[in-house]
């Protein structure tokens, strides 16, 4: 292969009379620099879906850059579906192109996601660097399936972790405040610490509410009234208390004052609502430091109380 590769013409000819040979890592290998002419070669051959795959694999393992698209030019929504078919057969890991893929197709990803309930946690922990927390399509899937990344040994990364909270307070179906109770600590220390990363922030900036001129600098403020807010219109007064009276931290403590500083209490009985919201947030505060709350014991209380 190598001797063929010194003379580019005699590559060619070979591969388009047997375009099958780029299922083989070693000719992406010889052909640096002239990968997208190897692709257009090939693209009018009669290849089935399982041919593509394993081209799609040698070139991935031969690290082909900026290749992604050239794939899902021709072949549509099977490019991504066969990249994913490889991660999780043989827990690949993909160019950073493919990323770039991968979240700009989050609803054929999700569709992907519906018929492999086996996905593995690092393909899983791959696709939340990316894909978009706000698709319908990926909300339908329910929440529960991203649990096992944060379950998982290796930690997950801080973009993966706001990807995680944003899909929570989307409320989609399983047990979201999960989601939201174990993730929005972390993004809100780094926050405060002034250390979110850039894909972080990129993620969450269209999503913070605005405090108005001279104030949106407060970053921790704002993903307080995120939460607050989604909160409160998703799962329900009592969940969102018992929720964060499991750790009574200083982060979730100022998040229950913002709660009851800015959320919307109908005008009728408002003064009372306040006192009553003000009661709940010091009582569970209080109990929460006295006693050690499980995640056990949050799923029967949920069970109990509102049939989760």
């Amino acid at each position: 292969m190598t001797t063929i590769a010194s003379t580019p013409s005699a590559l060619m000819l070979l591969l388009s009379r047997n375009p099958k040979l780029a299922r083989f890592q070693e000719l992406w290998s010889v052909t640096s620099g002239r990968h997208q002419q190897v692709l257009d070669l090939i693209s009018a051959s009669h290849l089935s879906q399982p041919d593509w795959e394993e081209i799609i694999h040698a070139a991935v393992r031969a690290r082909v850059p900026q290749i992604a698209r050239s794939f899902l030019r021709i072949l549509g929504v099977s490019a991504v579906n066969g990249a994913l078919n490889i991660c999780q057969q043989y827990s690949a890991s993909l160019p950073s192109d493919w990323n770039a893929v991968f979240g700009e197709q989050t609803p054929t990803v999700a569709e992907w996601l519906r018929f492999h309930p086996d996905v593995k946690a690092s393909l899983l922990s791959a696709l939340a660097q990316d894909i978009n927390p706000f698709d319908s399509v990926l909300l339908s899937l329910g929440s529960d399936m991203w649990q096992a990344v944060l379950d998982a040994d290796e930690k997950s990364t801080q973009r993966a972790n706001a990807f995680m909270l944003l899909f929570g307070l989307q409320n989609p179906p399983g047990k979201p405040y999960e989601l939201v109770s174990l993730t929005f600590e972390g993004i809100h220390e780094a926050a405060e610490l002034e250390r979110l990363e850039s894909a972080t922030w990129m993620i969450l900036r269209d999503s913070l509410p605005v405090l108005g001129w001279g104030r949106d600098w407060d970053v921790c403020e704002r993903l307080r009234r995120l939460w607050s807010a989604s909160m409160w219109l998703t799962v329900g007064l009592s969940v969102i208390f018992f929720e964060l009276s499991k750790t009574g931290r200083r982060s979730n403590e100022r998040c229950c004052i913002s709660f009851q500083r800015n959320i919307f209490v109908p005008s009728e009985g408002c003064y009372l609502n306040k006192l009553v919201l003000e009661h709940q947030v010091l009582r569970l505060f209080r109990t929460s430091s006295s006693q050690s709350i499980g995640r056990n014991s949050t799923s029967n209380y949920l069970s109990n109380q509102h049939g989760y």
